[in-house]
């Protein structure tokens, strides 16, 4: 055997083989322990063999073959289970919001009209038609069949729901097939409570209400729909959803591995770089952009399994400049763990320089945002640089002669918004410190508005 599995490594495929065939029963009969289907366990030794091929060089052991790829096959037996019980979960919550939202009407919508109605009565098909396809109210319907509206309401609601019911079955299996075949979802609520529940963390950007607002009301994000590029052999990424606006950009990054990672939960990206078309540096770990005032607020671990970490990567920036493309460039990548500070970190290396480049949604091109300026200041401690209200809340950055920001923000009607605030820059030379001032106000037509720091206050104009 040992010598066979030299020989393997050589690349000899001839005599991987034979070491496979010796230990192949064994890996059959292993799987049944734990798989059912007979298909299923033959595509899990299959997969087994596949990856023991191409990791035979990470085998140290030549005489411990066996043991190791006993080892892989467990773990893709598990894996196997772990996606059988996502997928389950899945089609289980898919349905639900399937139930929960208008998805029924999305779909029979593309189903001939005469057809959703024709199994019901001949009354019925009158009163359906009359109301959906000539657009006669209830009370129209009423007065030309000369029923009670009443009961001709009631009959709609009948109808309604025996074309739900008939098409219901059918919708779901389709939309489950879509999930099951190319894992997209279709409910768009499972989207939006998917990234509400990563921007309802108080320890996440500078304005959550408003960013909360803007994903379920504007939904106000890009599903940026890239396949993974590959770092190395075990390990790949992509960027799965991007929030952009003048002040913030969010970037969440999906990383996998062919090999359990469940040790780590986090990933940090070491030498992070982001430009645009034109290669204007937006952000560099090394070096600071000239231009615009740019903070890196962080990375925070949004979701991790055995394969698989999901990080959010924010910032801020002192309004970022135009843009129709980013790109996203790096080539060390940290994993590392919060739960274990024991735990060893490690260092995923790529051979060379990897991008990403993403094109930018129209609406993040043209935001709409209403602009003031400072109108009225008597204080000698801040100056408000720049003050705008965005699809996702009000911002401010604000050059402060101290510490200790407290931020009020009060509009034309004497409301009080706390605000939040985060520290940008100091500036050493100046003693100056910029802080980015953030609240949530929906309401866009304040002409006038008054933000107080601490006991001082500036009055701001719309332009």
């Amino acid at each position: 055997m040992e010598e066979l599995i030299k020989n393997a490594k050589s690349g000899d495929k001839g005599a991987f083989t034979k070491a496979v065939q010796s230990v192949k029963e064994e890996l059959n009969n292993i799987a049944k322990t734990k798989v059912r289907n007979e298909e299923d366990i033959e595509d899990i030794v299959q997969n087994t063999i596949e990856k023991g091929f191409l990791k035979l060089k990470q085998l140290r052991n030549n005489k411990y073959f066996k043991t190791w790829i006993i080892r892989i096959l467990i773990n893709e037996c598990n894996k196997f289970y772990e996606l059988k019980n996502k997928e389950e979960k899945l089609v289980e919550k898919c349905i639900k919001d399937i139930r929960d939202t208008t998805i029924y009407e999305m779909e029979i919508g593309r189903i001939e009209f005469e057809d959703r109605i024709k199994d019901l009565d001949k009354l019925d098909k009158e009163i359906m038609n009359l109301h959906f396809e000539e657009k006669y109210t209830i009370n129209e319907i009423a007065e030309i069949l000369k029923m009670n509206p009443n009961t001709v309401k009631s009959r709609i609601d009948r109808g309604k729901k025996k074309i739900k019911s008939k098409y219901e079955k059918t919708i779901i299996t389709v939309i489950i097939l879509c999930i099951l075949t190319t894992g997209v979802v279709l409910g768009i609520s499972s989207l939006i409570n998917y990234l509400k529940s990563i921007f309802d963390l108080s320890s996440i950007g500078q304005n959550n209400d408003g960013i909360l607002m803007a994903i379920e009301e504007k939904e106000w994000y890009e599903n940026i729909e890239m396949d993974y590029i590959n770092l190395n052999e075990n390990y790949r990424i992509k960027i799965d959803y991007m929030i952009l606006d003048d002040i913030n950009l969010y970037l969440i990054f999906n990383l996998e591995s062919s090999e359990n990672i469940q040790q780590y939960n986090r990933i940090s990206i070491l030498d992070l770089e982001i430009v645009d078309e034109q290669g204007n540096v937006i952000w560099c770990q090394e070096n600071w952009n000239d231009e615009y005032i740019v903070k890196l607020n962080g990375y925070k671990g949004i979701e991790n399994n055995e394969y698989n970490i999901k990080e959010l990567v924010y910032m801020i920036a002192d309004g970022y400049p135009d843009f129709k493309e980013l790109k996203i460039k790096f080539s060390k990548i940290l994993l590392y763990s919060t739960d274990n500070k024991c735990q060893t970190t490690y260092e995923i290396q790529t051979e060379q320089k990897k991008e990403i480049k993403i094109e930018i949604n129209e609406k993040y091109i043209n935001v709409e945002k209403i602009r003031y300026e400072q109108y009225k200041n008597e204080s000698k401690n801040f100056n408000v640089k720049r003050a705008i209200i965005t699809p996702t809340g009000f911002y401010a950055i604000i050059s402060y002669n101290g510490g200790g920001v407290k931020a009020v923000l009060i509009d034309e009607k004497g409301n009080e918004y706390v605000c939040g605030r985060e520290l940008m820059n100091i500036d050493d030379e100046y003693n100056n410190n910029y802080y980015v001032i953030t609240a949530h106000i929906s309401d866009r037509t304040n002409e006038r508005l008054i933000l107080r720091i601490n006991n001082e206050e500036a009055e701001l104009i719309k332009k």
